[in-house]
């Protein structure tokens, strides 16, 4: 297998991602044995994620697989990659082992167990992804097959809370598909280099696209205010379920919100996104401290674990906030950062394995088991020799350099709050352990499996948490180290870093005794009690609540009243408008029918009109033709008697005699005589010429016989 990585990793990874989908498949033709194929897949995707280490140690690998939805998928994987899909194999093959004894119960296991192992195929894709848009098409996959195993029960109350689940999953998916198109629109890729100094470089706010992608994964992530389907979902899941999405799936939005603050943060002093850094560090704390104090509040197990999950988050946004502000200096924050991460899966989910044993009673060591989990709560709680102290003491050094970085009077309260909420976890694994577990009562149910393997994975477990809380250097040296110089970060605060020092123990000794005082107080009347009525702070909360949903209801009436009004009245303006359209288009109708009467009129009279003119100049082509005729007639009488007189007095006509002064035949100019009058050779015009004389003639005579 060696000799195959080191000649295509590429491929390795493509088979880890397509094992678990082919083993899901033949689930369903396993019938009664889907539980050992999903073991055997789990067994075999472990081993192959190990082996990718003396390839990753030496360099990060990638393959591209171009055209596949267009842009084509990228496949990557380096250290920080690596560890966490060691991580999520590791603790799926816990899971698999588990489940034959944590279940309720095991109707449709088939159905549950390739659930399991398609989510097992998308997280190891989500953790593999080489950009933004490969890690958004196995996130939405890894929405869908986790939806599977939320609902396996098929209860109403498991279903309404899948379909919130769901819900909320396709409105992250969308913000992330948002963020992904304009980051894509701006710098023409989607991969995770760096992308600050591009969107500065054309004017475009790193917000636009930094806030849909923390919205997105905020949402799996399950940080404040997006953290509404895990009260939902995780009391209605198994513990098993519970233990897969606490421990990884969780895990899967905040390694998203890791990879957009190392893509949006510029380690240079002057080109730092300060923004970024101290949204996260508002709502990493707001998420400590209000996921600790609900936790604290809570009667059911799973729904207290659900708060603490939300707590612990809120710790991994606050390190990688500190990241963000620090620039160069920011390797001892990341290193805590990934560090938590890491520790809170294993303790996380460890606990819940062990405590869906204990309260299905389905072992016959109760006492063995609730040994694991004492073991898993002190990682929650941060108590020395526990892998939760160390990283919790690293976070709390980073706040102590954010602090000398940026003095201010928000600084020291960032840490305050970080130790109150530090105190208040000691609250609610108290109350876990002390109020609520002594409380179960169910009846043993006989194991349908040897616990031995399952007991041993948890032995395993407890052991490597009180391991990596003994020896930290070596998970550092190991693992968290490459990390952060593979990031471009220099390692101050990680080198040589002493855990167990007096500061330490001071500190924890004060979160011990204030968590203490705090749990006592809370017994006397200030927490919630199994069984009794609530005291003062439940009290308070459910008035408030009561009195938020009435006022709610009330002003939702108000609303609904006021929208109802709106509807009508403009439902009547509607109308009245309607009307008035109509009444306007009949006046335009008739109108337009008047133009085109008037128009066919018109045109009607300009026809006649046409046709008058065409006759009159018809007739006057007639008479025009008349009085040319009756004129060539005159002119050949004219004629005729010019030649008659010519023939009678011997000379030539008038029409073919020499003008006066013309030169003679013999060249010599011969003078003619002057024209002879003749008092009978008038024309037509003299004789016009008298008959209009005689007419004038005449009108004065008359006018004088008149006059006389």
């Amino acid at each position: 297998m060696v000799g195959l990585i080191d000649q295509s990793p590429g491929l390795l990874m493509a088979v880890i991602l397509l094992l678990p989908w082919v083993g899901a498949c033949a689930c369903y033709g396993a019938r009664q044995r889907a539980f050992w194929v999903a073991l055997s897949v789990s067994v075999l995707v472990l081993i192959m994620v190990l082996a990718l280490f003396s390839t990753v140690s030496l360099r990060p690998v990638y393959r591209e697989f171009p055209g596949v939805l267009g842009l084509g998928l990228i496949l990557g994987v380096d250290y920080l990659d690596w560890g966490l899909a060691s991580l999520g194999a590791w603790l799926w093959l816990g899971i698999c082992l588990l489940s034959p004894h944590a279940l309720e119960h095991l109707r449709h296991s088939r159905r549950f167990y390739a659930a399991l192992l398609m989510t097992l195929g998308a997280v190891m894709g989500v953790f593999f992804s080489g950009d933004l848009f490969t890690l958004f098409l196995f996130f939405e996959i890894m929405a869908l097959s986790s939806y599977v195993l939320i609902i396996h029960h098929g209860s109403p109350r498991a279903l309404a809370a899948g379909n919130t689940y769901l819900y909320l999953s396709i409105a992250g998916g969308l913000c992330l598909l948002f963020g992904l198109f304009t980051l894509y629109a701006v710098t023409g890729h989607t991969s995770w280099e760096p992308v600050l100094d591009q969107l500065v470089a054309q004017g475009i706010p790193p917000a636009y696209v930094a806030a849909p992608l923390l919205v997105g994964f905020g949402v799996k992530a399950g940080i404040m205010p997006l953290h509404l389907w895990m009260v939902q979902v995780y009391p209605a899941m198994s513990f098993m379920v519970c233990a897969l999405s606490s421990g990884i799936l969780i895990k899967t939005g905040v390694y998203g919100i890791l990879r957009t603050t190392m893509a949006f943060t510029s380690y240079g002093r002057e080109g730092v996104f300060t923004g970024w850094g101290v949204v996260l560090l508002v709502l990493g704390m707001t998420s400590v401290l209000v996921g600790a104090v609900m936790a604290s509040w809570q009667r059911n197990v799973r729904s207290l674990l659900a708060y603490s999950s939300i707590s612990q988050v809120g710790y991994l946004l606050v390190g990688l906030g500190a990241f963000t502000l620090l620039g160069q200096e920011s390797g001892l924050a990341l290193g805590a950062s990934v560090l938590h991460l890491v520790n809170h899966s294993l303790f996380k989910a460890g606990l819940f394995l062990a405590l869906g044993v204990i309260l299905t009673r389905t072992v016959r060591w109760p006492k063995y088991s609730h040994l694991m989990a004492v073991f898993m709560a002190g990682g929650l709680a941060g108590l020395p020799l526990f892998n939760g102290f160390v990283s919790k003491n690293l976070l709390h050094k980073a706040m102590g350099a954010l602090h000398y970085e940026f003095p201010s009077f928000w600084t020291i309260l960032l840490d305050q709050a970080f130790f109150l909420g530090s105190a208040l976890t000691i609250v609610y694994v108290l109350r876990l352990f002390v109020v609520l577990l002594p409380q179960r009562d169910l009846p043993v149910v006989k194991p349908p499996l040897s616990f031995w393997p399952a007991g041993l994975y948890l032995a395993v477990l407890g052991g490597g948490l009180v391991a990596l809380g003994s020896f930290p250097h070596g998970i550092l040296q190991l693992w968290v180290a490459p990390v952060v110089t593979e990031s471009g970060l220099a390692l101050p605060g990680l080198e040589g870093v002493s855990f167990y020092d007096r500061g330490a123990f001071i500190k924890t000794g004060g979160t011990l005794l204030l968590g203490g005082a705090l749990f006592v107080l809370g017994q006397r009347g200030l927490w919630a009690k199994p069984g009794k009525d609530y005291r003062l702070t439940e009290r308070a909360v459910d008035y408030s609540l009561h009195i938020m949903s009435t006022a709610v209801v009330w002003m939702g009436r108000i609303l609904d009243d006021g929208i109802n009004w709106l509807y009508g009245k403009l439902a009547v303006g509607l109308v009245f408008l309607m009307e008035r359209t109509a009444g306007m288009e009949r006046a335009l109708g008739g109108g337009y029918d008047s133009m085109g009467k008037g128009s066919r009129e018109a045109l009607e009279r300009v026809l006649g009109f046409e046709n008058s003119l065409g006759n009159a100049y018809e007739r006057l082509g007639e008479t025009a033709r008349e009085m040319t005729e009756k004129t060539a007639k005159l002119d050949g009488h004219r004629d005729k008697s010019y030649d008659a007189w010519a023939n009678e007095s011997g000379g030539d006509s008038p029409r073919t005699s020499r003008s006066w002064g013309e030169q003679s035949p013999t060249g010599t100019e011969t003078k003619p005589s002057p024209p002879h009058f003749n008092p009978f050779s008038f024309t037509i015009s003299v004789l016009v010429v008298a008959l209009m004389l005689t007419g004038l003639l005449l009108v004065f005579l008359i006018y004088g016989l008149g006059g006389w």
